[in-house]
């Protein structure tokens, strides 16, 4: 069985807003090319060696340019697709700092910064981006922002 480790992190921002990026990178399953055409929150392989905040932090730099100061632990899935295992560490962060760009254009063609309730409106969000934004405005928002 294929294992695959990936990290991703939700950035809320003052106004209680999250960052999403609208992903356009193309990829191959069963030997048939396919753009992925979908919003997620920033993320993605956890390299030999990193552990999965740095690589969480680290592609969320790469993707969009925002340094996390610190990041907040929020929960690991394990998906099983296709012969494959996809274990998947998330993280929360409110601590940054940086301007939110696109600095990959051969992955993602928009960013957004969305409320909870914006992002379940978008075409094609994985629910997993969803149940975790969820998580964290349940469990680690600063209650100034918090409207649930």
């Amino acid at each position: 069985m294929i294992v695959q480790l990936f990290a991703r992190i939700a950035i809320r921002n003052e106004e209680g807003r999250y960052l999403v990026i609208h992903n356009i990178k193309e990829d191959v399953v069963f030997d048939k090319g396919f753009r992925r055409n979908r919003w997620e929150i920033p993320g993605g392989k956890i390299d030999e060696g990193e552990t999965a905040a740095a690589a969480a932090i680290r592609e969320a730099q790469e993707e969009t340019g925002i340094v996390v100061d610190k990041a907040k632990y929020v929960s690991r899935v394990v998906i099983s697709i296709d012969g494959s295992e996809w274990i998947g560490d998330f993280y929360f962060a409110e601590e940054w700092h940086g301007e939110a760009s696109i600095k990959e254009p051969h992955k993602f063609d928009d960013l957004r910064w969305v409320t909870p309730e914006e992002l379940s409106k978008l075409s094609q969000v994985p629910a997993l981006s969803i149940d975790i934004v969820r998580t964290c405005e349940r469990d680690y928002c600063n209650e100034v922002y918090c409207d649930l």
